[in-house]
């Protein structure tokens, strides 16, 4: 079993998107779902991050949907306190059928909503 310390460092992993989405992810899918402990906090400065890889080409938009749905559905990130423009964001990031598509216009569009 995972401790706390060492679960949030590998969440802390996926805010920053520090290590390959597929690994990340993998390494997620073997802790337990629910988390009863103190979470690491939604920053809008971890969304700005991505959307500025993203505008570099270091990330597509497929790989921007899949760390905001990883994001998204997680226990131990902790959403209270987060702007509504960081949490809309993040909601459009992990949505592009509902809402649109991530282009390089629509990424400098989301960053403004971060500030």
């Amino acid at each position: 079993m995972m401790d706390d310390a060492k679960r949030l460092a590998l969440v802390r992993d996926l805010l920053e998107a520090s290590r390959p989405l597929p690994e990340l992810a993998r390494d997620l899918a073997r802790l337990p779902w629910d988390f009863e402990g103190v979470g690491l906090r939604l920053e809008a400065a971890y969304i700005r991050s991505i959307l500025q890889r993203y505008l570099a080409g270091e990330l597509r938009a497929g790989q921007v949907e899949e760390w905001a749905n990883l994001v998204e559905c997680r226990d131990d990130v902790v959403f209270e306190g987060a702007s509504s423009g960081t949490l809309r964001v993040l909601h459009e990031l992990a949505n592009p059928l509902v809402t649109r598509s991530l282009t390089a216009a629509g990424a400098r569009s989301l960053l403004l909503l971060l500030d």
